[in-house]
């Protein structure tokens, strides 16, 4: 292996097709290293795993087992994900509550037995060059313990509950600790040069059997499953089950984020797999809320949603999802959150529809600013013929012509507040009352459509 420090490192560890990889000693990754592995056995150490690697993107591991040396590679791993998933209600719970589970206790890592690992927390040495000068780790703690006892070291950078998280950044897809083996995490070094602060563990399953111990030691753990039937000593550290975190909506990137009038546009922004509804409030003139629907795809790119008064508990995988209906009026405030199963709702985002234009209080329908040649620009504050004739470019098709959410103001008629999924002459007509000075809502009333009374659009 050329100028490796150690004696036995490949560049690249592939494991494939139904292999198995037991090793009975520690399971060593050092610098620029590759690790593949595709098989659908585990890899199982009966020592530990020393993850002093920097390349991320060329980490994969599927499935490891900490066992006993000499034990049946596999045995206890066999227990299939989805037999897992069955369990994982029960037995994630006594992750939640700490000070009332003993499965889980939130111990000072000071207090504990010392670790056979120079770089144990809480008996941290100097830090010191590593032998190929990559990084630094700890040195200099000479440590004795129980055994059997695992090293793990994490490698991932914090991004804390995230999608982002998971991809590309050490993630391991099962971590599977075997009955009588003590799992301690560590970080010796720096893994991610670009990582800021302490490095943190992302695993998709974590299986902790029972008999078995998992010490965390200060360190952070994101994981998706849980089965925890032995002990996990938090020491300091953090367990967190990403499906439990609820991520606010995000505003749209351009051209989406620019006001419209009838529709506010937002990015779900949930973790893959994560079942959500997503509550519509308005805040300003009049307040009400609705539950956001399942979209439809108009044109190429756009997903369009109505405003119901029940919630769509969905995986949302639209890049970015357009509200409208008669709910969703100019010149209003709206606050988009979301929930799951109609607890705890996250943060809200603010999103405002187009803001009232300057020349008269009465006037509302700001559908574009000027056509540049390229584009049409944003609303701009003044409602003339600009607005109509980026209406007539959507309708003849022009090669510039607005985005539809821009472009749809009404449906068959203007006396109709709901939307539909065209932009024709009923569009252009409510625009030209707009330009005419009218108040938005039905002709002659000079009212705007209460949220909590939309009439019931189809």
């Amino acid at each position: 292996a050329g100028d490796c420090p150690l004696p036995c490192r490949p560049p690249c560890l592939l494991i494939d097709n139904n292999s198995t990889f037991d090793i009975d000693g520690d399971l060593t990754l050092v610098g620029f290293v590759e690790i593949d592995h595709r098989s659908s056995n585990p890899i199982c150490v009966g020592g530990s795993f020393i993850n002093r690697s920097d390349t991320p993107n060329s980490f994969a591991v599927n499935h490891i087992v900490f066992d006993n040396p000499g034990d049946p590679c596999g045995g206890a791993a066999a227990e299939s994900r989805q037999e897992a998933r069955g369990k994982r209600h029960e037995l994630a719970a006594r992750t939640r509550d700490v000070n009332a589970s003993p499965t889980v206790q939130a111990i000072n890592h000071l207090s504990q037995p010392p670790l056979p690992y120079p770089g144990a927390p809480g008996r941290l040495g100097p830090k010191s060059p590593l032998p190929d000068g990559r990084g630094s780790e700890r040195t200099g703690a000479t440590l004795v313990g129980p055994a059997p006892v695992r090293i793990l070291e994490v490698a991932g950078k914090d991004l804390q509950a995230s999608e982002a998280g998971f991809q590309g950044n050490f993630r391991i897809g099962t971590i599977e600790v075997a009955t009588g083996v003590t799992l301690v995490l560590a970080d010796s070094i720096k893994n991610i040069a670009s990582a800021v602060g302490p490095d943190a563990l992302y695993v998709t399953q974590l299986i902790v059997r029972p008999g078995a111990t998992l010490n965390l030691s200060g360190r952070k753990v994101y994981y998706d499953e849980l089965m925890n039937d032995g002990t996990i000593n938090l020491q300091g550290g953090s367990l967190t089950d990403v499906n439990a975190i609820i991520n606010s909506p995000a505003l749209a990137l351009a051209p989406h984020n620019r006001r419209k009038n009838r529709y506010v546009s937002f990015v779900p922004n949930q973790m893959p797999g994560t079942s959500v509804a997503f509550r519509v409030e308005k805040l300003t003139p009049q307040s009400g809320f609705c539950w956001v629907q399942t979209p439809v795809q108009v044109g190429n790119d756009q997903f369009t949603a109505k405003c119901g008064a029940t919630p769509v508990y969905r995986n949302w995988d639209e890049p970015v999802v357009h509200v409208g209906d008669c709910a969703i009026i100019p010149v209003a405030d709206y606050e988009v959150s979301a929930t799951k199963e109609g607890g705890l709702f996250s943060p809200p985002l603010l999103i405002e529809t187009i803001r009232l234009p300057s020349l008269n209080q009465k006037l509302w329908g700001d559908v574009c600013g000027i056509n540049n040649g390229s584009e049409w620009t944003p609303p701009n504050l003044f409602t003339n013929v600009n607005d109509v004739l980026a209406l007539l470019a959507f309708i003849s098709n022009a090669a510039n012509k607005p985005q539809f959410t821009v472009a749809n103001l009404q449906a068959i008629s203007s006396a109709d507040s709901c939307l539909n999924a065209f932009v024709n002459t009923a569009d252009v007509q409510i625009s030209v009352r707009a330009i005419s000075g009218d108040s938005y809502g039905p002709p002659n009333t000079g009212k705007i459509v209460d949220p909590n009374n939309c009439p019931g659009c189809p």
